[in-house]
C-alpha cells in the first residue's frame, strides 16, 4: 500500500491532475510560520473533495524559476500593482504551474478547486486579500517551539530581507531598527529565530481584527480539535464529517515527532520547555514582548482569546 501511494504522490507531481474548475470554486490560502504546524492543517483542508495542493510556491530554491524574487519573505501594501506576482497567483490558482516541488503533495488525479499553503507569504496577506478575495486560514504556533524546531533544522533567519525593504521598514519595522540591529550583530540563534517570528506574526495579527481572516493555533488544534475544525470548516462553508475527523488525528510528514497524538499530546506541546534553557526561554518572550504579541507567555497554550 505505502509503494502504491509513493507511486501515485511521485506521478502526481511529474503529471498534475486534471483540472476541471466549478463556476463557484472555493479556493483557499493557509499562511503561518515555518514550523508551525501548516502542513498538518493543510492535510485536513485538502481532504475535501477536489482540491489540488499547491505547496510552497515561493520556496526560493524550488520555485526559483518560476517565480524569482530577491526576496524569500516579500511585503507589499495592499493596493500595491505587482503584474508579476498577480499573474504568477493567478496561474497558481488554475493550476497551470508545472513544478514537482510545488506539485510533490497532490493525491488527486481530478481537482475542481485549489488550496494554497504558504509559510513565507505572511507579509503578503494583506496584498493577497485585496486582490484575489479568497478565505485565509492563518495559522499560528508558540514561538518558543518553533524556534526550538529551526534551532535543530539549523534554518537561515533572513533578517538582513526584512531591513533592505523600504515599504516594509516605513510601515512597520523602523521603530525596531536598532534593535534588529542589534539581535543580528550579537548573533544568537535563539534570538534571531524568535525575531523572525515576531516580524512574521505581529504584522497579520494586526490585520486580523479587521479583516474575515480565520486565526487557528497550532495549541488549540490539538486541545480543542474537533471544536476548533467545526467552526474552521463553517468558516470555510463546508460541513464537518467523520473523515476530517480522521485527518485530523495524522501529524504532517514533515513533522518532527508521529507518535499517536492524544498519547503525546502534552509532551509535544511542552517539549520546549524541556529542551530549551530557562535563559533561551526568557529572551524568546522578551523578544515577543517588544512587538506587543501578548498571546503566548511562559504557558504552552495561549492565553488570550484570539476569537
Amino acid at each position: 500500500m505505502n509503494k502504491l501511494l509513493e507511486f501515485r504522490r511521485r506521478f502526481l507531481s511529474t503529471f498534475p491532475p486534471i483540472f476541471l474548475p466549478k463556476r463557484e470554486r472555493k479556493d483557499i490560502i493557509i499562511a503561518g510560520s515555518g514550523r508551525g504546524g501548516t502542513t498538518w492543517l493543510l492535510n485536513i483542508i485538502a481532504s475535501l473533495p477536489g482540491y489540488r495542493v499547491i505547496f510552497e510556491p515561493f520556496h526560493p530554491i524550488q520555485c526559483k524559476k518560476e517565480f524569482n524574487s530577491p526576496f524569500s519573505r516579500p511585503y507589499l501594501r495592499a493596493f500595491d500593482e505587482n503584474k508579476e506576482l498577480e499573474n504568477y497567483i493567478k496561474k497558481l490558482l488554475t493550476q497551470r504551474i508545472k513544478n514537482k516541488f510545488i506539485n510533490s503533495r497532490n493525491k488527486r488525479f481530478i481537482t475542481y478547486q485549489t488550496v494554497i499553503k504558504f509559510i513565507r507569504a505572511n507579509l503578503l496577506l494583506d496584498w493577497l486579500y485585496h486582490h484575489f478575495h479568497l478565505p485565509i486560514v492563518f495559522m499560528i504556533r508558540h514561538p518558543c517551539a518553533v524556534v526550538l524546531a529551526r534551532i535543530k533544522l539549523r534554518w537561515g533567519s533572513h533578517l538582513d530581507e526584512f531591513l533592505t525593504q523600504k515599504k516594509l521598514m516605513e510601515d512597520f519595522l523602523a521603530p525596531y531598527e536598532d534593535f534588529i540591529q542589534d539581535i543580528i550583530k550579537e548573533g544568537k540563534k535563539h534570538k534571531e529565530y524568535a525575531l523572525m517570528w515576531a516580524i512574521e506574526n505581529f504584522i497579520p495579527l494586526k490585520w486580523i481584527p479587521n479583516r474575515p481572516w480565520f486565526l487557528i493555533t497550532y495549541e488549540e488544534l490539538f486541545i480543542n480539535r474537533t471544536q476548533l475544525l467545526k467552526k474552521l470548516f463553517q468558516y470555510l462553508g463546508y460541513e464537518y464529517s467523520l473523515k476530517i475527523e480522521k485527518e485530523s488525528y495524522k501529524l504532517s510528514s514533515t513533522a518532527a515527532v508521529k507518535d499517536k497524538m492524544e498519547i503525546e499530546q502534552k509532551l509535544i506541546l511542552s517539549k520546549w520547555q524541556h529542551e530549551l534553557s530557562n535563559e533561551e526561554i526568557k529572551d524568546i518572550l522578551d523578544i515577543i514582548e517588544k512587538f506587543e504579541v501578548s498571546l503566548y507567555n511562559s504557558d504552552i497554550i495561549p492565553h488570550k482569546p484570539y476569537f
